[in-house]
């Protein structure tokens, strides 16, 4: 008989959802389904929907030109991280406009995972190339994933992977999102304390990310090495901390994010040099060099060392 410690590990991945698990951003799909869905209840939002995107975008703006330093500038870790977090405000004066407008108003759960589906069937989101395979596991293993995202639906979310993924249950895939009160269209952080606090920026990923791999260290007892895979500089915070390997998702290897972790003193290598030869490891390591790895989408993960 095995004992636990003599068990295969099972590597843990988790994902960021815009831009990572789908090709784009989803925000104008979800808005495209919520604005039909509150015209089939007799409610035309579309001037508020484009108030609140072109509030968001004014605000946006103005913060970018204040903000110092400018990206250029910015050559440390601690100096991105403070700009992600510096746009926490922006966020949540938009989360605010967004509730005042009931926009997501009479939205429960099933009909956010109703939209989500929806904007699949109708090719407003589309699923980054591999992610099937990726979700069926190595030789039909199924592997361990959760989802951290500053969405507003964590429902919408999951509406959207079991449409992608030919409706299988994804029950036991845990989502950290935000998500949205139908009585009046407000939204709120996820259930991970009593303040409900949202997510609008790289910290708030941090925590949700924490939250999965603390329940996942609780109950795993299998558990092996943790990937965070994420595209944009919400995701930094995760991709850098020291409890994951980062996987930054980029098409041709040359995305802002990209950009911005070599800009600060990292070297960003593709999936397939995952674990390359020890040696190099080591001299790296002695050298405090700081290694992330990217991949075009998850066909290019699901080929490299990290599945072998």
């Amino acid at each position: 008989m095995c004992s636990i410690s003599s068990l295969p590990r099972k590597p843990l991945f988790i994902l960021d959802f815009d831009n990572t698990i789908t090709t784009k951003d989803t925000i104008s799909a979800l808005f495209s389904q919520v604005l039909k869905f509150q015209g089939s209840l007799g409610s035309d939002l579309s001037e508020a929907h484009s108030e609140i995107i072109s509030a968001y975008s004014s605000d946006l703006s103005a913060h970018l030109e204040k903000y110092i330093p400018k990206q250029e500038r910015r050559r440390t870790l601690r100096d991105e991280i403070l700009y992600q977090q510096s746009l926490l405000d922006v966020e949540m004066r938009s989360f605010e406009r967004v509730g005042k407008s009931s926009i997501f108003k009479e939205i429960d759960p099933e009909q956010w995972r109703s939209l989500g589906r929806q904007a699949v069937k109708d090719g407003d989101v589309q699923i980054r190339g591999g992610f099937d395979r990726f979700i069926r596991g190595p030789h039909g293993a199924a592997i361990l994933w959760g989802i951290v995202s500053v969405n507003f639906s964590r429902n919408f979310i999951r509406g959207v992977i079991e449409e992608a993924a030919s409706f299988r249950s994804f029950e036991q895939v845990e989502i950290v999102s935000n998500e949205t009160r139908p009585r009046d269209g407000t939204i709120i952080g996820p259930d991970l304390n009593d303040q409900r606090e949202v997510i609008g920026t790289s910290d708030g990923k941090l925590r949700a990310m924490h939250a999965i791999l603390n329940r996942r260290r609780l109950y795993q007892r299998d558990l092996g090495e943790v990937f965070y895979v994420g595209d944009s500089g919400t995701d930094i915070e995760c991709l850098v901390d020291g409890n994951v390997t980062g996987v930054i998702i980029s098409p041709d290897g040359k995305s802002s994010l990209m950009n911005a972790m070599e800009r600060i003193g990292y070297k960003v290598k593709h999936v397939k040099k995952y674990q390359e030869q020890e040696q190099e490891q080591e001299q790296e390591y002695k050298n405090n060099v700081r290694i992330l790895y990217w991949g075009g989408d998850f066909k290019e993960i699901m080929d490299s060392p990290i599945f072998r």
